[in-house]
């Protein structure tokens, strides 16, 4: 994603979604080619403030059926937060 590619949704976050196919819920899709693991760095380039970023590692499935509860800010991992 760039400056000039990426979409935001209509509540001004950008959501960008690592998946091995496209979930259709948007489109900042970045295919992981089947890969469960992995680095993924984000930069942000002349920003006039840091950016807050909420990770989430969920199932495309539950995802796609539009759980309410996938994408709930007390699930999140805060950036900078190591998990496995």
């Amino acid at each position: 994603m760039t400056n000039y590619n990426h979409k935001v949704d209509p509540d001004g976050k950008v959501r960008i979604y690592i998946a091995d196919k496209d979930p259709g819920l948007g489109g900042n899709w970045v295919n992981s080619f089947g890969h469960e693991r992995g680095i993924w760095g984000l930069r942000l380039i002349r920003t006039e403030k840091t950016t807050p970023v909420k990770l989430w590692r969920v199932q495309l499935a539950d995802l796609q059926s539009g759980k309410n509860s996938t994408l709930e800010p007390s699930t999140a991992i805060d950036t900078g937060q190591f998990v496995d």
